[in-house]
Order: structure tokens, then C-alpha cells, then sequence
């Protein structure tokens, strides 16, 4: 099984692995919705590219936690 600092490496940047977590995190627990994370991530990150790789690294927990925790 992957580990998130995996995912991580995979997107290209380990920065991201704590995003990858608080992802399946708040699918795993239901502490908040999805969406939130996803529309605060762009408002909170102001250079454009840590945007896009934060965004991708909640998409990559996101599979994660349908392939192996669902």
C-alpha cells in the first residue's frame, strides 16, 4: 500500500504530502466536506503553480481513499 509521502513524491513535490493526508482525512472522518478543502486551497495559496500541485495532491488522496478505503 502507498503511503502519502509516496503520492507525494509521485506528484513531484513531498511539500504535499500533508495535503494528500488532511484529504483522506476528511473523507475518512467526514469532518468536513471535500469541496471545502478544494475551494480554500486557491484563495489561501498565491502562487499559481503550489495551487495546481496542492489541488492535485487532494485529488490523489481523494483516489486513494476510493481504492483502498472506501
Amino acid at each position: 500500500m502507498l503511503f502519502r509521502s509516496d503520492i507525494a513524491k509521485d506528484l513531484g513535490l513531498i511539500a504535499v504530502s500533508n495535503v494528500v493526508i488532511l484529504s483522506i482525512y476528511f473523507l475518512v472522518s467526514d469532518i468536513m466536506d471535500i469541496k471545502t478543502l478544494n475551494d480554500t486551497i486557491p484563495v489561501s495559496i498565491k502562487k499559481k503553480n503550489f495551487v495546481d500541485i496542492n489541488l492535485k495532491a487532494v485529488n490523489a488522496g481523494i483516489k486513494f481513499y476510493n481504492e483502498n478505503l472506501k
